[in-house]
């Protein structure tokens, strides 16, 4: 998480948590559930954006299969690994 832009950008350290893992059951694959504040609302890098300073709460999924990442999204809307909204 920590290397994902929205983070980079202006995410809080101190408030990024491990909130769950899951490991499926017959497979190699785990989920990480991340949260974590940011002090302005939107994702990646907005440093070309005019910004509103608002804490904003994020919540992301993370699947590593077989230790490599393989699925990233924040708040169901933001494919952290593609930098785009998920389609």
């Amino acid at each position: 998480m920590r290397d994902s832009r929205t983070f980079e950008f202006d995410g809080i350290e101190e408030s990024l948590k491990l909130a769950e893992t899951h490991a499926p059951s017959g497979t190699r694959a785990w989920l990480f559930i991340y949260v974590f504040d940011s002090r302005h609302a939107g994702y990646g890098d907005r440093s070309d954006k005019m910004l509103a300073q608002v804490i904003t709460p994020h919540k992301a999924w993370v699947t590593v299969d077989s230790g490599k990442v393989v699925r990233a999204v924040l708040d169901d809307e933001w494919d952290i690994m593609a930098q785009r909204s998920v389609e």
